[in-house]
């Protein structure tokens, strides 16, 4: 699997969103800022994450992005899956490729790359954006700096 950079810049926006929301919408240019990642290239990746059901979009001057669901229910596969496509490491094959007589590219596909697919599957599908932005709240206050008197 390989995310793309729109995978990674949607999954750090995602987060900064969920951080920065306090119940209402987050201006586009908010997130570009505090994520060093531009504004148009944010558009992009909003508008594939608005098309997926991941967000909702407000406009106006007091607009912005809300997530569609709360960040609890809205797991790290469902948000790539919007933004990326499929996560599999290894597509299926086509009409082309395929090699049905093929025993040594049956035990591969069945006994390295299947699996490797479902652990990665698994995975994304137990991370939600909630956990990822608790652990940025944590990590954010464990190097916040100490004053001392």
């Amino acid at each position: 699997m390989k995310l793309s950079t729109k995978g990674r810049y949607g999954l750090r926006a995602l987060v900064d969103l969920v951080l920065h929301a306090n119940g209402e919408q987050v201006p586009l240019v908010s997130i570009a800022g505090r994520q060093a990642i531009s504004v148009q290239y944010l558009e992009h990746v909003f508008s594939a994450l608005r098309k997926g059901g991941i967000v909702k979009s407000i406009k106006g001057p007091r607009g912005g992005y809300t997530l569609a669901e709360p960040p609890e229910r809205m797991t790290i596969s469902r948000v790539l899956q919007a933004v990326e496509g499929t996560h599999a490491i290894m597509q299926e094959l086509g009409k082309e490729e395929e090699n049905p007589g093929n025993t040594i590219e049956q035990v591969i596909r069945e006994s390295l790359w299947q699996p490797i697919d479902e652990a990665v599957a698994g995975i994304l599908e137990q991370v939600t954006l909630a956990d990822l932005a608790e652990e940025a709240r944590r990590k954010e206050a464990d190097n916040s700096p100490m004053f001392y008197i």
